[in-house]
Formats: C-alpha cells, sequence, structure tokens
C-alpha cells in the first residue's frame, strides 16, 4: 500500500501543478486542454512572456512537472507489476476504466470478497451507506463515512436555504404589492414564462419525485418540492392576471402567494432536517 498512497499523493500533486499552468495558459488566450502537455503546447507555454515573478513561477511549475513525471511513471510500473501478483486485481483490470491503482487499493483494502454475502455489504463496510432513520412514509439520510452522505446532506440543506430565500422574496413581494409600492405590469415575455413553468414543472417535479423514491435521495426530492412550487407560484401569478384584467382586482394575487407562504417555510425547514414529505 505504500507505493499505492505515494502514487496517489504524486499524482494530486502533479494535478495542481498543471491546473496552474492550465491557468497561466487561460490568461494569456491558450485554450488546449490536454494538447497543452505535447510537445507543441509546451513550446507555446514557454514562450508567452510574462512579468519577472510570473515568468519565475512558470519555469518553477515546469520544473517540478519535469521532476514528478517519471517518478509517477516509474510508481505506475511499480503498482502493474505488483497487481499482476492478484488474481482478484487482474479480473478487475479487465472492466473498462479499471486500472491497476484502483484494482489493487480495492483488494487490499477489501481482502476476500467471499466474506461478504451481497454488494450491499461491501458498500457499508467501505462507509459509502448513510444513516437512516425512515418512520412511515419519512426518509431521513444521515452522515456517511464517505463523502457520499455528507454531500447528500450538503446539497439538501442548500435546496432548504433556497427554499426560505424563496418565502422571503414572496413574502417582501407580496407584503409591497398589497401596500401599493407595486403594481403587476403584465407583458408578454413575462406571460410567456409563466406559461412555460406551469406546464414544464409540473411534469419536472413529478419525475424529480420518482427518480428521488428510486434512489432515496433527499436532495433531489427537495429539488422537486421546488419545482411544485414553482409551478404553483406561476399558475398563482397567471390567476392574479386574469382576474385583475377582468376585475380590477389587485390583492388578489399577492393574497394568494402568502396563502402559499406557509407551506414554502414548510418544506424549507423539513429539506434542511432531511425529511422532505413530497407534499407538493
Amino acid at each position: 500500500m505504500g507505493s499505492s498512497s505515494q502514487m496517489f499523493r504524486s499524482e494530486q500533486a502533479r494535478t495542481r501543478i498543471m491546473n496552474q499552468l492550465q491557468a497561466v495558459a487561460l490568461n494569456e488566450g491558450l485554450r488546449c486542454k490536454k494538447r497543452l502537455w505535447r510537445e507543441h503546447g509546451r513550446q507555446q507555454l514557454e514562450s508567452f512572456r510574462l512579468a519577472p515573478w510570473a515568468s519565475r513561477r512558470r519555469r518553477e511549475l515546469l520544473e517540478l512537472l519535469d521532476r514528478l513525471n517519471p517518478t509517477i511513471a516509474e510508481l505506475s510500473q511499480a503498482i502493474e507489476q505488483e497487481a499482476e501478483k492478484f488474481p482478484e486485481a487482474r479480473c478487475l483490470m479487465t472492466h473498462p476504466g479499471v486500472g491497476a491503482l484502483t484494482a489493487l487499493a480495492f483488494v487490499l483494502i477489501l481482502g476476500r470478497a467471499d466474506r461478504f454475502q451481497c454488494g450491499k455489504q461491501i458498500a457499508s463496510y467501505l462507509g459509502l451507506v448513510p444513516l437512516e432513520d425512515s418512520s412511515g412514509n419519512r426518509r431521513r439520510l444521515g452522515r456517511a463515512g464517505a463523502a457520499h452522505g455528507d454531500a447528500e446532506s450538503r446539497v439538501a440543506s442548500v435546496a432548504g436555504a433556497l427554499l426560505f430565500a424563496l418565502a422571503a422574496f414572496v413574502a417582501v413581494t407580496s407584503v409591497t404589492s398589497l401596500l401599493g409600492y407595486s403594481e403587476p405590469k403584465p407583458t408578454f415575455l413575462g406571460i410567456a414564462i409563466l406559461v412555460a413553468a406551469a406546464v414544464a414543472m409540473p411534469w419536472l417535479a413529478r419525475e424529480k419525485r420518482r427518480l428521488s423514491g428510486a434512489t432515496g435521495s433527499a436532495a433531489l426530492k427537495a429539488d422537486a418540492v421546488q419545482s411544485a412550487l414553482c409551478a404553483y407560484l406561476s399558475l398563482i401569478a397567471l390567476a392574479g392576471l386574469a382576474i385583475n384584467a377582468i376585475w380590477s382586482v389587485k390583492w388578489a394575487d399577492p393574497i394568494a402567494a402568502l396563502a402559499v407562504l406557509p407551506l414554502i417555510v414548510w418544506e424549507g425547514r423539513e429539506a434542511v432536517r432531511g425529511k422532505t414529505c413530497g407534499c407538493c
């Protein structure tokens, strides 16, 4: 495992160096991605006339890159030779996208795969399965040992924060409209956008709910709530415009929007807690 961890750290260092050199090239108007590391791209990178300190930094980065490349090549060869000693690693490397480093790390970390009865046990052993707290129709995913659970929780929290922001926006715009500080000014473009949202968002929310049910993603379920609320608010805005145009009742739209406000706040709170109920 020593060569594997050293290989991983060396690859990280090389990636950081290459990203910084890519930034130098982009600042000079050169966008060639992987071609930058070919001979012609390297010549173009070295030909740029930079400020003294920027030029020194470029030279140092290129020198570091030149020192890392042979080291990584040597480590790669050693890992490939080590992986060949394990039949399981050789079998894994027959799958597209699985290299010697991934196969060797998988074999050394897991050991004998037949000690696990199913794939779920392997995922749990690696810390990829988040904790789950379920009751009735509610399902809450907690933190996992790996990044997946943390990322899922963070995205759900962001979705909840966006719902709170939407609630604040609806409250402010509705109150200012009721107090007479703003009046609805319909435009053809605005009406077209409202109609498109009212038609597309319910379908989008339904598909997101279906996928969230299949994957157990609280973040996707919270995103489905946002899509459904967007459809509701679009329908309310269209109804308010129609009522105002027919009967000149200007307060119908803000009152209807305020009626939806408790639902938005509730869904935002549930999304932050990871318990979106999917009422929308």
